[in-house]
């Protein structure tokens, strides 16, 4: 989000003459890091779990922008030959 300040200075000499001008002052959004809101976790799930259940839903904030688009990474990259992450941040397992 952007905010914009008018701000009006004024000077004033020791005669009493003064002048005036409208400063315009422009906050630009700083890119701040996602985060996730509902960790810890730790899940236990059976070994007869069928492949493309969703195992847990990540909960996460990015304060920039509503429709900012976010991915999610598996790591180490070896985990992800079992698990997946849709663009929501739903955890899949892949193979059981």
């Amino acid at each position: 989000m952007t905010s914009t300040f008018n701000i009006t200075v004024q000077v004033t000499d020791r005669g009493g003459l003064s002048d005036t001008c409208v400063v315009v002052i422009t906050v630009q959004n700083v890119n701040r890091k996602p985060y996730f809101t509902n960790l810890p976790v730790t899940l236990s799930i059976p070994e007869s779990t069928v492949s493309g259940s969703t195992l847990y839903t990540l909960g996460l904030v990015d304060e920039d922008l509503a429709s900012t688009v976010v991915s999610y990474t598996t790591i180490p990259v070896l985990s992800s030959n079992l698990f997946s992450y849709n663009d929501t941040g739903i955890l899949f397992l892949k193979v059981p």
